[in-house]
């Protein structure tokens, strides 16, 4: 009677016994090409018994150091690390083929101008954007500022400067006097000025290109007792530039309410106008951070708070605007100044 069952003594029935079968059903491989066998496959691990083994997918191999392999399944493919994969044409495929980055930014281009055309396509030639401000000024927001801090990077350096680096320009202006007392005024160099005045080198009126006086510079540049300096030599305090801007202008452009106390002292003209009729006050409604000036020019006896700029705004017009301290105008109003019989 023959015996049921592997031989015992048969050539490898002690591996034949341990093999083990999934019937598992295989991922599609990496390449495109159908399998060339069943999508059946099995593994064969004969060093290892078959508690041991887990399901791989077909055309890898197990952990590093085991003998476990996959027969059935093709072998995966493997393409050079960085050569991308071709288009299939098939849509919805992600291709992996990049554009060229002169092409992409040309076409970024065409679209901006295309979005910049249509944007402007509805303005015509005759728009007039001081009649959109007078028909649409109650969608300006009121009390918006500007967030710039007033100092530039010009100002970081010259804190940085030194002496030398300053008599070294000096130096190089010595031969044209005006054009140094001018920037002495500014960088608040009072012994240069001293100098350049009681040896008479430079008058004490110079004027640069823009028409501005060393007072000028010194009232936007804060220095007082460098204005202090050229009114006693004799500075016009009502010098003009060509915008009209006198040495009081300059100093509220830049809220510098020491340098405007002491021009005010000295007789300066509180409601001068420029050209465009801006007057210290109009200058002072449009700046930031500018109660102390404000105050200043509000609590003055002469003050006309009611005057207009070519735009025909006061300077309450432009505070509401620009400014958050738009409420001390009521310090000129007449219900506060009137004076009961």
């Amino acid at each position: 009677m023959p015996r049921l069952g592997p031989d015992p003594h048969a050539p490898h029935a002690a591996t034949a016994s341990r093999r083990f079968y999934s019937t598992r059903p295989s991922p599609a491989p990496f390449s495109r090409d159908p399998p060339a066998r069943s999508a059946l496959s099995f593994a064969v691990c004969p060093a290892k018994p078959a508690k041991a083994l887990t399901s791989l997918p077909p055309g890898t191999r197990g952990r590093k150091g085991s003998s476990c392999r996959w027969v059935g399944a093709p072998r995966r493919l493997h393409r050079p690390a960085g050569r991308p994969r071709p288009c299939s044409g098939v849509p919805g495929d992600r291709c992996q083929l990049k554009m060229s980055k002169g092409k992409r930014a040309a076409e970024k281009d065409a679209d901006e101008r295309d979005d910049d055309s249509d944007e402007f396509a509805e303005f015509t030639e005759s728009f007039n954007q001081l009649e959109l401000l007078e028909t649409h000024r109650h969608l300006i927001p009121i009390g918006t500022q500007s967030y710039w801090s007033g100092q530039s990077d010009d100002e970081d350096d010259e804190q940085e400067r030194s002496e030398e680096w300053y008599e070294m320009q000096e130096k190089k202006m010595e031969k044209n006097p005006e054009k140094l007392i001018l920037w002495a005024a500014e960088n608040n160099r009072l012994t240069t000025v001293r100098r350049l005045l009681s040896e008479k080198l430079a008058p004490v009126n110079a004027r640069d290109e823009d028409q501005y006086t060393p007072l000028h510079r010194a009232s936007y540049s804060g220095h007082l007792d460098m204005a202090r300096e050229l009114v006693a030599q004799g500075a016009d305090i009502h010098a003009q530039t060509v915008d009209g801007w006198t040495p009081l202008h300059s100093a509220c452009k830049w809220n510098n309410t020491k340098v405007a106390a002491f021009l005010l002292q000295q007789g300066a003209d509180i409601n001068a106008q420029t050209n465009g009729l801006l007057t210290p006050l109009h200058i002072a409604a449009g700046n930031k951070n500018s109660r102390e000036t404000l105050e200043l020019l509000l609590m003055n006896r002469y003050i006309k708070a009611d005057l207009k700029n070519n735009l025909d705004e006061t300077a309450l017009d432009i505070a509401r605007r620009t400014d958050i301290y738009h409420y001390l105008f009521e310090i000129v109003e007449d219900c506060i100044n009137a004076v009961s019989p």
